[in-house]
């Protein structure tokens, strides 16, 4: 029950739109109506009701069967959208919905009404009866709108596209799940958006510290998640799998497994999100379906739950490769090293705050790459077999820490006690007073005599103080070593560099071009250290460009490490896509 339910002392409601599309006039798909069907009973079999409302159009379908099936439930702009007004008519806040969407997407690449250096609009592809089965649009931001409503009246909205937005080379695959854009279609069914629901229309923009970005289309992510079946630059396909040869949109399959092995619709979405990475990346390799489903929103939600504000290490998938090797999906630039030591269990426990042992493995970095690094375990083989590609990995053990020594005062000493978790992280590097030291600490903590700890960086300047009754001197060694270990997390994120781009005649130095522009409209390239360039309080235009003369996509990633210790990512989606340059 969510705090805004729990106050009222109400239930929170649960609502589903599932919508389907096999049936359209060319490029018909096989596999949509299946996808919404099978989510459609996984909802019907959850403990907690829901209020579920299917619109699915098949092959077989066509105005001569409408009379037996009632036109309310086909998929077209009017009943969707009458849909989403009585939902967001009568729920409150506290509610849930869930929004899956299978079928065709496109690229509209001018939107009316708006700038022309805005972002191209997606639009899901929708059907009309005129007098037989037309597609029509429902646009990214007429969609975006509709969702903003709900969200500000405290709904929690999952919105899931198993479709495809990308133009790339789909013309000749009957798979994808992509249509080319049609103006006739706008013109035939006219819309235009009054306002844009971003940054500058959007009230709550003004409660950020620190700088927010995210596509322009959607809207505050506080309060919602979108997980779509690919990139921009990537196709989303229908896969057939199993004897039967029954076909399924990729993200609706793994979805719908990931509920089975969670025993139902729920869980954290962080680490539905990279179990499902996983399974995607396991799959590429054997049917060379390159498809990566991208993340946006708060991945502190839960799928169709309440919001998990807990602090918890980050979860990182594991792809058991055909040779029985662990791959995990991290490596130097995420700051992993040699020998630092993971615990690896199923999806299905580590969505829970506390994991049986017997379920639970220790393993240990064996080798690093730059982006992901292979495992290995102290235990015997067969016990190892049931680890499956989606398991989740914590890591226990940071050694890349230890390059931020500490200086402690000796009443601070090292607990001897090694029950806690954070003890037997060991990540620390931790050294007293009279410790002769190889390089200067980056910090150094003390204790007053008020009852206070004080924690000073590497030029002697006060960062914080701490404040801890002297009766419970051991607990509050536990609290500052947590504190230590997050501001050491930070420096360390803040240290990260690509080495490559030491060497000016690498490959890569070329690949990019990143570009700042101030108020003034001056621009800086990185590194520029001129002082007055920007102000406290100004906004600043942050601008990418792959390129790269070739083939190659870069995935971006844009973190802001603020004065308060903390690290935002500012894109509020686990990476944006820089389409290759082939000028």
């Amino acid at each position: 029950m969510s705090a805004s339910n729990l106050e009222q002392g109400t239930t929170a409601a649960h609502y589903a739109i599932l919508i389907g599309i096999n049936r359209y006039p060319k490029d018909s798909l096989k596999g949509c109506v299946r996808d919404v069907h099978e989510l459609k009973k996984r909802l019907e079999s959850s403990s907690k009701a829901v209020d579920i409302r299917v619109f699915t159009a098949s092959e077989g379908e066509t105005s001569s069967v409408l009379p037996v099936r009632a036109p309310n439930l086909l998929p077209t702009y009017g009943n969707i959208t009458t849909s989403f007004e009585q939902i967001t008519s009568s729920a409150k806040s506290g509610d849930f919905v869930y929004i899956h969407y299978s079928g065709h997407g496109t690229t509209i690449s001018q939107i009316n009404n708006l700038p022309n250096d805005s972002p191209h609009d997606l639009a899901l592809v929708l059907i009309e009866l005129n007098p037989t089965f037309q597609p029509r649009y429902f646009h990214g931001l007429d969609l975006a709108s509709r969702i903003k409503r709900m969200v500000e009246k405290g709904v929690t909205v999952t919105l899931v596209l198993d479709c495809c937005f990308s133009g790339n080379a789909v013309r000749t695959d009957a798979r994808a799940r992509y249509l080319d854009y049609d103006p006739a279609v706008d013109a035939a069914y006219p819309w235009s958006p009054v306002t844009r629901p971003n940054a500058e229309n959007d009230p709550s923009a003004s409660t950020y510290r620190a700088g927010s970005m995210r596509p322009n289309w959607l809207v505050n992510p506080n309060r919602y998640t979108i997980l779509t079946a690919c990139g921009p630059t990537e196709i989303a396909k229908e896969i057939t799998l199993g004897k039967d040869g029954l076909s399924h949109g990729a993200l609706s399959y793994f979805l719908l497994r990931t509920f089975h092995k969670l025993g139902g619709v729920g869980g954290r979405q962080e680490h539905i999100y990279h179990h499902l990475r996983a399974r995607f990346k396991g799959f590429e390799k054997s049917r060379m379906n390159i498809q990566n489903p991208v993340f946006y929103g708060n991945k502190n939600l839960c799928f169709f739950g309440s919001v998990d504000l807990e602090n918890r290490p980050a979860p990182v998938p594991i792809i058991r490769r055909a040779n029985g090797t662990l791959e995990l999906e991290a490596g130097e630039a995420h700051g992993i090293s040699k020998g630092d030591g993971f615990i690896l269990c199923p999806l299905d426990h580590a969505t829970h705050d506390s994991v049986p042992d017997t379920d639970a493995i220790p393993a240990t970095i064996k080798t690093v790459g730059a982006l992901v690094s292979q495992l290995e375990t102290d235990m015997a083989d067969a016990q190892c077999l049931h680890i499956e590609t989606g398991w989740i990995a914590t890591q226990v053990t940071s050694l890349a820490l230890r390059k931020f020594p500490v200086r402690l005062q000796s009443d601070l000493a090292y607990p001897a006690e090694r029950g806690s978790a954070l003890q037997d992280l060991n990540s620390l590097n931790l050294q007293s007073f009279d410790a002769e030291l190889a390089q200067s600490p980056s910090f150094t903590i003390k204790s007053e005599s008020d009852g206070t700890c004080s924690i000073y960086d590497e030029d002697s300047h006060d960062i914080t103080q701490l404040h801890f009754k002297n009766s419970d001197l051991q607990g509050a060694k536990m609290h500052i070593l947590a504190v230590l270990e997050h501001m050491a997390r930070f420096k360390l994120v803040r240290s990260l560099a690509n080495k490559t781009l030491l060497d000016p005649g690498h490959p890569f130095t070329t690949a990019f071009d990143v570009c700042l522009t101030n108020q003034a409209g001056i621009s800086r390239r990185p590194g520029c250290l001129q002082e007055g360039w920007l102000h406290h309080g100004d906004w600043i235009e942050f601008a990418a460009t792959n390129t790269a003369k070739g083939y190659d996509n870069l995935y971006l990633h844009i973190y802001n490490t603020d004065s308060c210790w903390a690290v935002e990512n500012l894109l509020k989606a686990n990476h944006v896509v820089l389409p290759s340059y082939r000028g």
